[in-house]
């Protein structure tokens, strides 16, 4: 879907509406499109990266970003219980542009880095509850080590998870020249949509460093938003390319994550 310029595509069908002598439901229609494509939304965006049971030889950063297999499951059910609903960037993505509808009360579930585990637990956990992911690979490290395969990657694609580019090499994309920075997100990009046949849409940054040279990288690279580390839950689209999110690791029970992510008064 091309989304270039719609702010403009959508004031010009205003006029055009005008022009031809357009019933005032129809401009009125046109009007809350335009407010409605602006506007920010709540949509906690929770960010998970190992689903495995925690070793005392892991390092004590690893340790903090995981997340046990059956506290992933509460977590889940929990969000079901509550009423909310799992969409995908791109969701939000069509309602920042097109001013399509969400859910009462979305909420993404994203995961980083591609470790085996996102397939063979946190998507089987989210299918069975009816649920969907999004899953941020980065080309380079997979199919090494504890990272999925391809296979695997295409599997996700299959059941209707969405796939992310978590960069080329998991690099600090700050860090890059110009040119590498270009290299690490258009080849991701490519390659993924060359093995999964899907187009790839949304980035997390490694590490979630960023500026404003980077997002405007990946905007040229052709992603449509861009997902970040800062802690919050209303998205905005003149954020489209640094979303927040709310990091989830071992210390945070379903009582913690509810308060996280029940909608604001």
């Amino acid at each position: 879907m091309d989304r270039t310029g719609l702010w403009t595509n959508l004031a010009a069908l205003g006029l055009l509406a005008i022009c031809a002598g357009g019933r005032a439901v129809a401009l009125r229609d046109e009007a809350a499109a335009v407010s409605r494509a602006g506007a920010s939304v709540e949509v906690p965006v929770l960010m998970y990266h190992r689903i495995s049971e925690p070793t005392g030889d892991v390092p004590r950063m690893v340790r903090r970003m995981t997340v046990r297999p059956e506290q992933f499951k509460a977590h889940m059910q929990a969000l079901r219980d509550e009423g909310f609903t799992a969409i995908t960037f791109d969701d939000l993505a069509e309602h920042f542009h097109d001013a399509e509808d969400l859910p009462p009360k979305p909420v993404i579930v994203s995961f980083d880095d591609g470790y085996k585990e996102h397939a063979q637990v946190a998507a089987m956990t989210l299918k069975d509850l009816g649920m969907v992911g999004s899953f941020f690979v980065n080309p380079k490290t997979v199919g090494w080590g504890d990272f999925m395969t391809w296979d695997d990657v295409r599997t996700l694609a299959q059941m209707g998870m969405e796939i992310g580019s978590h960069a080329l090499t998991h690099r600090s994309l700050i860090a890059l020249s110009d040119h590498e920075l270009r290299d690490e997100l258009s080849q991701s990009k490519r390659i993924i949509e060359e093995k999964i046949s899907e187009e790839v849409d949304v980035l997390a940054f490694p590490y979630g460093d960023t500026d404003e040279r980077v997002q405007k990288a990946a905007r040229e690279a052709g992603y449509v938003l861009a997902a970040g580390v800062d802690k919050g839950v209303m998205q905005s689209p003149r954020r489209a390319y640094n979303l927040k999110r709310i990091e989830v690791g071992l210390d945070m029970s379903v009582d913690q994550l509810r308060a996280i992510v029940e909608p604001r008064e």
